[in-house]
């Protein structure tokens, strides 16, 4: 993760995630409403140029090849797409929102699939837990099916995806990467102790509203410097 920090580091006012006025399908279950331009790059920081867009199951990253949608998470580290910046961790891509210093800030986006299989019945009646329906039985775009052309055509007819994000903070150490929740708790925990009165005071002084995204640069900002201080 750190070489393509210092790769990228140029590219980290990124685009905000489903800000477009898109929603996400079943059928489409994809961070952004197309495909797009990117670059994918491995561990090595080496590039492979393609067709992009972040699968919301899994936060996995997929490409186009031809027709035919490819998973290329594994081999990749990183990846950008359009403006958008991602980085794997524990295996799914996150976005960059910030970065200062030693500290990033990232945004994980998945599709609650969990929210989707406990929802409505019919006419609008609450599915009970015998009642549950399982993951295999819905059909999911770019897994069930791959064709890109096909998914085109069907996309409208998927069931609405809700989407649950979730914010990381990651630290830069001498040891490698330290990785948090962007809680007010955990990253609390990472603050020296003789200074988490000041940190406090200083979270709610700079206005920081936990799990948004226009606290992201300030957030990093702020943090950076309690450790580097």
């Amino acid at each position: 993760m750190k070489s393509f920090f210092t790769l990228i580091i140029s590219l980290c006012a990124s685009a905000h995630l489903l800000a477009q006025k898109y929603e996400p399908t079943t059928l489409w279950p994809y961070a952004f409403a197309e495909f797009m331009a990117g670059e994918v790059y491995s561990a090595g920081g080496k590039a492979d140029k393609g067709m992009l867009n972040i699968h919301l199951l899994h936060g996995d990253l997929h490409k186009l090849n031809g027709d035919e949608i490819t998973s290329v998470g594994e081999v990749a580290d990183s990846a950008v797409i359009g403006s958008s910046v991602f980085v794997k961790v524990d295996g799914c891509f996150c976005q960059i929102l910030a970065r200062e210093g030693k500290v990033t800030i990232l945004k994980k986006s998945y599709g609650d699939f969990n929210k989707l299989m406990s929802g409505t019945g019919a006419y609008g009646t609450t599915l009970t837990a015998s009642g549950r329906r399982e993951l295999t039985s819905i059909e999911i775009g770019g897994i069930n099916q791959t064709s890109h052309g096909i998914l085109l055509q069907s996309r409208g007819n998927g069931q609405y995806l809700p989407i649950k994000t979730e914010h990381l903070v990651v630290v830069e150490t001498a040891e490698g990467e330290t990785v948090v929740e962007a809680s007010s708790r955990s990253v609390r925990g990472i603050i020296p102790e003789s200074r988490r009165g000041e940190w406090k005071s200083a979270v709610k002084s700079a206005g920081i509203k936990w799990g948004r995204d226009e606290s992201a640069k300030t957030l990093a900002s702020l943090l950076n410097s309690f450790l580097t201080k």
